[in-house]
């Protein structure tokens, strides 16, 4: 049985949890790196001399090399179309689920079983019952799917739509507005908490975001 990793931050660390081996008769692992706000000039193996990035550039001449793949430069859009394969660039064509929502859960100290109601709730995409996603698919071929990083289209997501995508594995950020800080007091392991001790600001520490004209 193969293996996909899915990650939607640069934070190609998190791939070191890939347990499951490939075999001969399975097909290859996948390891698919989604990033935000990392254009493909910025990797050496794609000609980019100042930064070094060892560790993509060995998984890139291991792989392969996307030359001509396009993408939303708006991350939730972006993440919806990798998932489901849909065009996202037509005006009106989608929507959000609105962010903030784990940092409210913390601050007021809701259960997770509360969060996953008021998420379900509050969540403003809603595909219909017969959508597939790429994770479904890739179960179906004998694939283990696993993601980590900022989970799923945002902004705010969930335990029950991570399961439904069809995803085994997860670790990471639920919640759009709380992935914008380095510290958070906790990520999400497949629908349970992960303390992350020291840190102690529900919104993860995040810093202003001052531009100028």
């Amino acid at each position: 049985m193969g293996f996909i990793s899915c990650t939607f931050l640069a934070v190609v660390s998190a791939l070191a949890f890939c347990p499951v081996p490939a075999t001969a008769a399975s097909g290859p692992n996948i390891i698919l790196i989604y990033a935000d706000d990392l254009g493909m000039g910025m990797l050496g193996c794609y000609g980019q001399e100042i930064v070094k990035t060892p560790n993509i550039d060995r998984l890139a001449k291991q792989g392969i090399m996307f030359t001509r793949c396009y993408s939303s430069q708006y991350c939730c859009p972006a993440r919806a179309s990798l998932l489901m394969g849909v065009h996202d660039s037509h005006s009106r064509s989608y929507t959000q689920t609105n962010g903030g929502l784990v940092i409210t859960a913390e601050q007021q100290g809701w259960s997770n079983e509360e969060l996953e109601k008021k998420a379900a709730r509050a969540a403003r995409i809603k595909p219909s019952g017969g959508e597939v996603f790429l994770p479904e698919l890739l179960k179906k071929a004998g694939y283990v799917t696993g993601q980590f990083g900022k989970l799923e289209w945002g902004f705010t997501t969930w335990h029950g739509e991570l399961k439904r995508h069809g995803w085994d594995r997860y670790v990471g950020y639920m919640d759009h507005q709380r992935a914008h800080g380095y510290y958070p007091s906790f990520l999400w392991k497949d629908g349970e908490r992960l303390p992350l001790p020291g840190n102690t600001h529900a919104d993860g520490g995040k810093t202003p975001e001052i531009y100028g004209p």
